[in-house]
C-alpha cells in the first residue's frame, strides 16, 4: 500500500502489466531461473574459433570413414577460401593436436578429399594416414 496526495493506494497485478522487449542487437532466452540476454553480433575472433572447430569436426568425421584408430596420425591438406588462410596458419597447432595430424598444409592432396561448405564458404580438406 501507498500514499498519494493522503489517499491509500493499493496496486494489484491486475493494475500492472509487464512486457519483455529486447532491442534489435540483441536475443533472449527464458529459462526457470530467470531470462538470459546476449549481444547478436559476432566478434571476427569468435567467426574464426568457429570455422576451426568445423574444420577439426570434419577432419574428425573424415578419420571415422578412413577406419583409423584412435592412435593412428594423419596427413592433413586444407584448401580454403584465399581469405581464409590466416585462420587456418593461426590455429594450425590447435588443428594438429586434436586431429592427430603430423603435418598441416594449404593445398589439395590425401587419400581422402572431400568438399565442405562451411559458414557458407567452400573448404577442401584432403586427409592421408601417415606412415
Amino acid at each position: 500500500m501507498t500514499s498519494i496526495d493522503g489517499e491509500d493506494i493499493i496496486l494489484t497485478g491486475d493494475h500492472v502489466n509487464v512486457s519483455e522487449e529486447v532491442k534489435g542487437e540483441y536475443v533472449s532466452s527464458a529459462f526457470s531461473s530467470g531470462i538470459l540476454v546476449m549481444l547478436r553480433q559476432v566478434t571476427p575472433e569468435e567467426e574464426e574459433e568457429g570455422i576451426m572447430r568445423d574444420i577439426i569436426r570434419r577432419i574428425q568425421y573424415m578419420r571415422k570413414i578412413m577406419n583409423l584408430n584412435v592412435t593412428d596420425y594423419v596427413i592433413v591438406n586444407i584448401l580454403p577460401p584465399d581469405d581464409r588462410r590466416g585462420v587456418i596458419e593461426k590455429y594450425k597447432e590447435y588443428i594438429m593436436s586434436e586431429t592427430r595430424a603430423k603435418e598441416l598444409s594449404i593445398g589439395e592432396g590425401g587419400d581422402l578429399v572431400n568438399s565442405w561448405d562451411i559458414e557458407g564458404e567452400n573448404y577442401v580438406i584432403g586427409v592421408r594416414k601417415a606412415t
